[in-house]
């Protein structure tokens, strides 16, 4: 496996002609090729078309941990990038299924994907019905179902991710209807409150209000409803 795109195809302040050129004398060494020509897969001037017109964007690993990082993604929500793309489980070799749902009501899913690059180079990938995204990952495979194998397992962590979210989401959304449930309660009960039967009502409705609240903020805080 290698990185995606690869540094010699890169131009920006920090990324000039003598890195892109020290890149690819790097790469034919390590690839034991004869010269830095040859370990080009593309050149400038073909290199967006075969890596496709894409928006990068960074997934933290290990969040909150010592060992936290950014890992770079590049993602579309304009259709596949990459010519001859397919899904996971349309590779040989590739998952026996169809996707990972995201919700329990199966009406959306996560699906692999698999990019084709120049000289039998693969990429790894992700297709989310819910908003027709499509993310593709760094590494270059040169083994199709080892890159389906990937795009599988990657889809599968992200739609494990929207199961939780779906349900935590409908966790706080059914918290915020008692609380609005309570409101209209209080609401009613306040006139009687010189009787001594709805005065505790009232009490009690406040309190279990401020309970619902309280853990709507703590463990909901990240949940937008």
């Amino acid at each position: 496996m290698s990185h995606f795109p690869p540094l010699y195809l890169t131009i920006s302040r920090t990324v000039n002609a003598p890195r892109r050129l020290a890149a690819l004398r790097a790469r034919a060494a390590n690839k034991s090729l004869p010269d830095w020509r040859s370990a080009r897969d593309c050149t400038l001037r073909n290199g967006s078309g075969s890596y496709g017109d894409l928006s990068q964007g960074f997934n933290t690993e290990n969040a909150g941990t010592q060992w936290e990082k950014k890992v770079p993604i590049w993602y579309t929500h304009t259709g596949p990038k990459f010519r001859g793309e397919r899904f996971a489980d349309e590779v040989e070799g590739g998952p026996n299924h169809k996707g990972w749902y995201t919700d329990d009501d199966c009406s959306d899913k996560v699906r692999g994907i698999v990019g084709r690059l120049p000289h039998g180079r693969f990429i790894a990938g992700y297709h989310n019905s819910d908003n027709d995204e499509r993310v593709y990952f760094g590494d270059v495979y040169t083994d199709e179902s080892e890159a389906a194998s990937a795009a599988d397992s990657e889809a599968e962590s992200l739609a494990e991710v929207e199961r939780e979210y779906s349900e935590r989401w409908r966790a706080a959304r059914n918290l915020s209807d008692e609380c609005g449930t309570l409101k209209t309660d209080i609401a009613e009960l306040v006139p009687m409150r010189h009787h001594a039967r709805a005065r505790r009502e009232l009490e009690r409705a406040i309190e279990t209000l401020r309970e619902k609240r309280k853990e709507l903020a703590n463990d909901y805080a990240d949940i937008e409803l």
